[in-house]
This record gives C-alpha cells, structure tokens and sequence, in this order.
C-alpha cells in the first residue's frame, strides 16, 4: 500500500514538473493561450464576470536586456510559476515583483526590490527552475493598473480560456518545448498507466490482506460475529492505514501546490481498495459458513 501511495505522489510530481517546464519555455505561457485585440485593453473589465477565471499578461518593455510584464489574475492560487526561490502571488494587486535570476535588484533593509516607472515593488520570488533558464531576465509586477495602457498588448491564459465569449483575439501558436515533444500527450500517457498499475496493484495488496487474515476471519464467523461486521471492521482498517499512508507522503514529499490534488487522489485510491475488497470478500470469503458453536 505504502508503494501505491509514493507512486501516485511520484506521478504528481512528475506531472507538476512537466507543467513547469511548458511555462518556462512559453514564457509564462501555457498551449492555450489567446492575443487579445487592442480594445480589449479598456473593455475586459466591463465585461469580465468575477465567477471567471483567467489571468492576464501585459508586456511592458522587452529587449535584449529584460522583458517587464504586467500581470493580474482573478484568482491566483489556480496560477502556477515556474519559480527557483521564493513564492509567487497571492492576492490583487499586491504591487510586488517576481524577477529572473539575472535581472538587477536592490535591497534596503534586508529586503530586496526592483523599481519600474518610479515604483519601489518588493520582490517576492525568483523565475526560472532550470540552469539557463529563458525567464532569466525576465520581471512580473502584480499591478493591474498597468494594464490600462492602450498601447499594451495583452494576452489571456487560463484553465478555461476558450469560454470567455467576450474575450476577442486569437490564439496563440507558440507552445515553446511542445513544438519539439508532445509533452501534454506523453503526460496524459504516464497519468493512466499510473493508474492501471494502482489499479491491479491495489488488487493485488487487497488480495493479499485477505489471504492473511483467512484465519481470522474464520475464528470470528466460528464464534458468531456476522459477515458484515467482519466486513466494516476491515473497511475500517483499510480507511485507517489509507489515511495514515497518504498523511505521511504528503509530509514527507508533496508540496502545497499539490496538496489538494493528492488529497483526492488518495480518496480514489481508498475507493479502489475498497471496491475490491468489496468484490474479493464477497465472492471469495463470503462463501464461507460460519461453524454453530452449540453443535460442537
């Protein structure tokens, strides 16, 4: 059981990994993402709905030296950064800086900054996880009012970008390492083998449980306890190493970006698991008559 769970850690990883290395080779940018037209720059307020989620990239300046982008999103714990230090943001509008690891900073106080249009931003993270990273010299500041700009082209991204009817532009055809590898499809390839092996393995483990505990099963059937109690009283068991498994795989590898996502992960794997003890139990042990005591 303990492998299942590391397994299904490993693979969250794996896949949080690859989404990172997208964004860092698009810029920020994942597969789907859309050029607004210049009229959307004084119209996306009005017409934008608080239930929607996206998020917004205004470039500001971009040369061989850096690239400053504005940045704001409805809701940013849905928004991932590729980051080497730091964390990313949190809240509107927060007028705080993320940097690459080659743009020039400051730091007063022991706290480090970065000015952009006489406007002190604090920063809060560095971009870029891999050596060369092509978001070196790049810089996002979290402040939306820099995005009123006509001049600004503004680019949307977001989990479900296409169903912004409002939103006028087209699609961006840039996808940076996808060009080269299919990575959306080798990701989507690793996600279900994972789970065919969680599957036949948690068959397997469960099988196995109920291979070593024959015997007490039977001595509990001999002396009168129902099937259904044997029954709860596994399930329970099973919830309870699930939970203490999972809970300690999220310690010791998760981090909180993926907590959620694991969360539920571990549900479905204590579906699984109780699926087929369900199954096993019913067609393989369920069989079993208990002995009468009284006739012995």
């Amino acid at each position: 059981m303990v492998c299942i769970f590391l397994l299904k850690g490993f693979e969250s990883q794996f896949q949080y990994v690859q989404k990172l290395l997208v964004l860092e080779s698009n810029n920020l940018l994942s597969p789907h993402t859309i050029q607004a037209e210049k009229e959307m720059s004084s119209l996306w307020r009005k017409f934008a709905s608080p239930k929607e989620v996206f998020w917004i990239f205004g470039s500001l300046k971009r040369d061989t030296e850096q690239e400053i982008i504005a940045f704001y999103a409805t809701d940013y714990k849905q928004v991932t950064f590729p980051l080497k230090l730091g964390r990313a943001f949190s809240k509107k509008d927060s007028g705080e800086a993320i940097v690459g690891l080659e743009i020039q900073t400051y730091k007063r106080n022991n706290k480090e900054y970065f000015d952009y249009g006489n406007v002190r931003y604090p920063v809060i993270g560095k971009l870029g996880i891999t050596e060369d990273s092509p978001l070196k010299n790049t810089v996002l500041l979290n402040n939306s009012a820099l995005l009123n700009q006509p001049d600004i082209p503004l680019i949307f991204d977001g989990p479900h970008i296409s169903e912004l009817h409002w939103l006028k532009g087209h699609p961006l055809e840039n996808k940076g390492v996808e060009r080269w590898f299919d990575i959306t499809f080798l990701s989507d390839w690793v996600r279900y083998m994972t789970w065919l092996v969680i599957l036949c393995a948690s068959v397997l483990a469960i099988h196995y449980y109920l291979v070593i505990t024959k015997e007490d099963r039977e001595t509990c059937m001999e002396i009168g306890v129902s099937k259904r109690t044997i029954l709860r009283r596994d399930l329970c068991r099973i919830a309870v190493v699930s939970f203490f498994i999972s809970a300690v795989v999220i310690w010791a590898t998760m981090n909180h970006e993926l907590f959620f996502e694991f969360v539920a992960s571990s549900v479905i794997i204590y579906i699984i698991f109780s699926t087929a003890y369900l199954f096993l139990f019913w067609r393989n042990v369920g069989e079993v008559k208990p002995h009468n005591v009284s006739q012995r």
